[in-house]
């Protein structure tokens, strides 16, 4: 949410949000002091996470300079088979 509000353009992109990014978003709404709370709590694990996640958007990143239109496709079926593993099993 604070990355896409601080955009020159953010008030464009708002308008383009709909209902997936509204919940996708919707822990911006709660009260900072929690969740500051619940992240140093959980710290370690959390600086585990983002670098993971961070590997996984420097990749993209890489695809997509490197116009490797195949790699992305298939990351994106990995991302597809896996949520509908995640479906089935729940």
């Amino acid at each position: 949410m604070h990355e896409v509000a601080n955009r020159r353009n953010s008030k464009q992109l708002f308008s383009f949000a709909a209902g997936g990014f509204r919940d996708f978003t919707r822990i911006a709404s709660s009260h900072p002091e929690m969740w500051r709370d619940i992240c140093m709590a959980n710290r370690d694990r959390l600086l585990a996470e983002v670098s993971a996640f961070t590997r996984e958007l420097l990749r993209m990143k890489n695809f997509l300079e490197k116009k490797k239109a195949k790699a992305l496709e298939k990351a994106f079926a990995r991302a597809r088979g896996a949520r509908e593993r995640w479906i089935r099993s729940s």
